[in-house]
């Protein structure tokens, strides 16, 4: 059982154009994730992108890249095209950090792969943590998630879910953790039209009642970059 760190990370972009590219306190955003990355200490690492120029960026980091310019509907796929052309075993854990999610937990990425270790009944764990305040529960970039009595997730959504009450509601941390072989079942399950409505790939799995296991921080310091204004906060919070 092998564990592969994988950030999937386009160059487009709808909310804010070519972020992967964008500085902050002079390093673009995939540098700083590759950075924060290599710090797991894991030797499959890998940037998966459409683009050359972020392969060219990562390049003095010395490692691996993965490339195709096929269109993808999310990271999710990218991911699950790398796994099917590399013959990764279905055994194997994979650890989806998203490319935007600035300052990731180190120790909630290990936390992530113990889990997936020693806990056969799961095949997909992410994180979450409390809604610190009603500007971080109404941002629509945010997703908000409610769990169950084992913390497993029922529902994604960037609503306002609990109805008006921020401080009963958890945010979605932008990472996965999965056993290889449901992310080679990714495109044979049924999709469904939540996922489209809120551009929110791990709905499909819910829809499909395939149990995803939350972790809850109970001290979130990354930062998910979807605007400009993230960016301001990013460096004010780095200086």
């Amino acid at each position: 059982m092998n564990v592969h760190i994988i950030i999937p990370a386009r160059l487009g972009s709808t909310r804010l154009k070519n972020k992967m590219l964008k500085k902050i306190l002079g390093k673009t955003l995939i540098e700083h994730m590759c950075e924060r990355a290599l710090k797991l200490n894991f030797k499959n690492l890998v940037v998966a992108t459409d683009s050359k120029e972020i392969i060219e960026t990562v390049a003095k980091y010395n490692i691996n890249t993965y490339f195709s310019s096929k269109k993808f509907n999310n990271g999710t796929e990218r991911i699950r095209d790398y796994l099917i052309k590399k013959n990764i075993p279905g055994n194997d854990i994979i650890i989806n950090i998203q490319g935007d999610e600035l300052n990731f937990s180190l120790v909630t990425v290990r936390k992530m792969i113990s889990f997936l270790k020693k806990n056969r009944s799961y095949e997909i764990i992410t994180p979450i943590y409390r809604a610190p305040s009603p500007s971080v529960f109404n941002d629509p970039n945010n997703v908000k998630v409610t769990v169950n009595s084992k913390l497993d997730a029922i529902s994604f959504t960037r609503s306002q879910v609990p109805y008006k009450s921020y401080k009963e509601s958890y945010i979605h941390i932008g990472i996965y953790g999965y056993k290889a072989s449901i992310i080679k079942k990714y495109n044979t399950l049924k999709k469904c039209y939540y996922e489209s409505v809120e551009n929110l790939e791990q709905l499909r799995f819910v829809y499909n009642m395939i149990p995803i296991k939350c972790i809850c921080v109970k001290n979130n310091h990354s930062f998910s970059i979807n605007s400009k204004k993230d960016l301001i906060s990013a460096e004010r919070f780095f200086k």
